[in-house]
């Protein structure tokens, strides 16, 4: 395991607890080097389980959780800091990436004739519906986000 350095005692504070442990189970020391500089690092008071001694994983289904569920590395988890605040539901970071670039060809213009032409055949079609249509012609979400909310104010400002 690698040694964390510090340049602050509550920097060290923070890296103990973020690793788990709780006030008590670490002591934050001042560490001087052979060229006279001082770092802080935590040093663990009580042996921390080795892996073979854990539990195993608690199996828990993918957005299953509540935003603000508490994880640590014991319950399975991949994130690098445990415990950890979970706010992705459950979902490993990145899962539910967006599109960052679009497949087709002059994605604007897409996006602004998909929502004429569903404005037409519905007025009381959706936002949610237009960005929707825009994403299955291959186009960005945030382009077809901004361009579908640009569309609509530019329609509104006409009097539509």
């Amino acid at each position: 395991m690698t040694e964390n350095k510090y340049a602050n005692r509550s920097s060290a504070t923070r890296g103990a607890k973020r690793s788990g442990l709780t006030e008590g189970q670490y002591e934050v020391e001042q560490v001087f080097d052979d060229g006279g500089k001082s770092y802080w690092r935590w040093v663990a008071k009580t042996t921390i389980a080795t892996p073979a001694t854990r539990t195993p994983p608690v199996a828990s289904t993918p957005g299953t959780d509540s935003p603000g569920t508490t994880h640590s590395v014991d319950d399975g988890c991949t994130h690098f800091y445990a415990p950890f605040r979970c706010d992705s539901f459950g979902q490993p970071k990145g899962s539910n990436v967006k599109a960052s670039k679009s497949t087709v060809e002059n994605p604007v213009k897409v996006v602004w004739a998909i929502a004429e032409e569903m404005k037409k055949a519905n007025p009381a079609t959706t936002r949610k519906q237009l960005v929707e249509a825009a994403l299955a012609k291959g186009v960005a979400y945030y382009t077809a986000r901004t361009q579908v909310q640009r569309y609509l104010k530019a329609r509104a400002s006409v009097g539509d």
